[in-house]
């Protein structure tokens, strides 16, 4: 075998490892969020185009901000605590910037998803929110964590009280929902791989 066959049998295998080491440590996210809470509510969130009468797309931090800035009306907005993970989506029609979004809702009322779509729609810039229930929770999260795994992934995670997810304010304020965008790297999927197996 010569150096060159030895090289590409060896990248062949590396390759063969990184995809497995992304599949687990992706399974082990997904099952990871499945558990965080029961989630009730789905939507998807998108763009209007414009802000301010001018022609404007959010880039991936801004679009954060704004998901960061909706999950922390919610609470107040619903009169309860309510938690949510959303991950950036890019279309593939026209590569607009979008997001999927689960909430968990602990006590639904007629109305509640209405008036989660009516608080994102109402902000300038901000478009459609197409809101339901969850039928099946681990095809809902596992929609939503393989947008938030792909390359230039990015996810807004906010669980009120729980300890160590992003996003804890802390003891005492109940209804705190900071989050923080998050992206990959290799050494955190390489570390989400050996926690995952």
């Amino acid at each position: 075998m010569t150096g060159r066959d030895w090289r590409e049998d060896e990248n062949w295998y590396l390759e063969g490892q990184v995809r497995e080491l992304l599949r687990r440590s992706r399974t082990a996210f997904e099952d990871w969020i499945t558990e965080a809470r029961p989630w009730n509510v789905r939507q998807t969130l998108t763009f209007s185009g414009s802000l301010s009468g001018h022609e404007w797309l959010p880039s991936e931090l801004a679009a954060a901000r704004r998901v960061e800035r909706y999950f922390r009306g919610l609470p107040s907005l619903l009169r309860q605590p309510v938690d949510g993970f959303a991950a950036i989506e890019y279309g593939t029609k026209y590569g607009r910037i979008h997001l999927e979004v689960v909430l968990h809702v602990p006590r639904p009322y007629a109305g509640c998803q209405v008036d989660a779509s009516t608080s994102w729609e109402r902000r300038d810039g901000n478009g459609h929110a197409r809101t339901r229930t969850i039928r099946g929770v681990a095809a809902a999260v596992r929609y939503c964590v393989k947008y938030a795994t792909k390359q230039r992934g990015v996810w807004i995670l906010s669980l009120d009280g729980c300890p160590g997810a992003s996003g804890h304010l802390g003891c005492g304020d109940l209804l705190g929902t900071t989050s923080t965008p998050w992206r990959p790297t290799v050494t955190t999927v390489a570390t989400q791989g050996r926690l995952g197996s």
